[in-house]
């Protein structure tokens, strides 16, 4: 699809990075925001080929509901990179431990020497990135990113749980159910679908993965609970998935380590061989009964982020 004019709806930190990548390439940008004060004027939209809207923008709003009545397709933020990135890509979504999990995959790829980028809800916009063209990218998706891909077709897509969630926004769980899994929908042979074992059919045909708590790891967690240990087997499915199992041996690779801050707390998988030294660190999930649990970090690199709510 060719484009000559797009309006980004939302110019937060992901619309201003879509609107930045847009111009690169030569395209005519308008923006709307509620800070303008021009979020509501449908009189934008004329000549535009796509609205690219903020995730925190409801479909619902006045200028993506008049964009579906004149059939102007609407991308996310994310739907965007994806069709201007050619790298492989591993998506990452559900409803707890995705931040997690996908530092911990960057950090897996580093470790074994490929060139990666992390991306997405992490606080870092994909449109953003201008990685090499040998990079994997690692991007985490929530519900509001993924309802408005299209073409979004990650080499690897991973579900680590589903539970209801963000209802004042889709309603109801179905709506919710189907917003995160439309990270499989365009998935071919050749992809591959990482589940958690016993989850239902999920669309699309890619090769399926799946993966439990209790499945044999390079490498054991450092830190309690049941939660983390889910959070590492989903990540070394995922990794070995897209590059293959001797990449991630522990035998090999002695540490991977990989933090993530989420609304002030630390998140934190640590991994050791056996021939490494015991490292302590801190473990606060802003889900569930470890919000406040505290005790000491050694020598892990401390990566801050954001989420990408805007």
């Amino acid at each position: 699809m060719t484009l000559r004019r797009a309006l980004v709806l939302g110019v937060a930190r992901s619309g201003e990075a879509a609107r930045a990548a847009l111009e690169e390439r030569g395209v005519d940008v308008v923006v709307a925001d509620r800070r303008l004060g021009n979020d509501e004027d449908v009189a934008l939209l004329e000549g535009v080929d796509v609205l690219v809207k903020s995730p925190g923008v409801p479909g619902e709003a006045p200028l993506p509901a008049a964009a579906r009545e004149r059939g102007i397709p609407i991308w996310s933020e994310i739907e965007l990179g994806a069709r201007l990135l050619p790298n492989p890509l591993v998506g990452v979504t559900g409803t707890n431990g995705k931040t997690t999990t996908t530092e911990l995959l960057g950090a897996i790829f580093r470790t074994a020497g490929y060139a990666v980028e992390v991306a997405g809800n992490v606080g870092r916009p994909l449109t953003s990135l201008r990685p090499e063209p040998a990079a994997w990218i690692v991007c985490e998706l929530s519900s509001f990113q993924l309802e408005d891909v299209h073409e979004l077709r990650p080499r690897v897509a991973m579900l680590l749980n589903l539970e209801p969630d963000h209802l004042d926004r889709h309603g109801t769980f179905e709506r919710y159910r189907d917003a995160k899994l439309r990270l499989f929908a365009r998935q071919g042979p050749g992809d591959v679908a990482v589940v958690p074992r016993g989850f239902g059919p999920v669309p699309g045909d890619g090769t399926r993965v799946e993966f439990a708590a209790e499945d044999s790891l390079p490498a054991e967690p450092l830190i309690p609970g049941a939660h983390n240990r889910e959070n590492a087997a989903a990540a070394t499915a995922a990794a070995r998935a897209a590059v293959g199992v001797p990449s991630i041996s522990a035998s090999t690779r002695p540490a991977m380590v990989a933090a993530a801050f989420v609304d002030n707390c630390c998140e934190m998988i640590a991994w050791r061989s056996a021939t490494n030294g015991s490292v302590c660190c801190d473990s606060a999930s802003p889900h569930g009964p470890w919000r406040r649990m505290r005790s000491r970090r050694i020598g892990s690199r401390r990566a801050s982020t954001r989420r990408a709510r805007e």
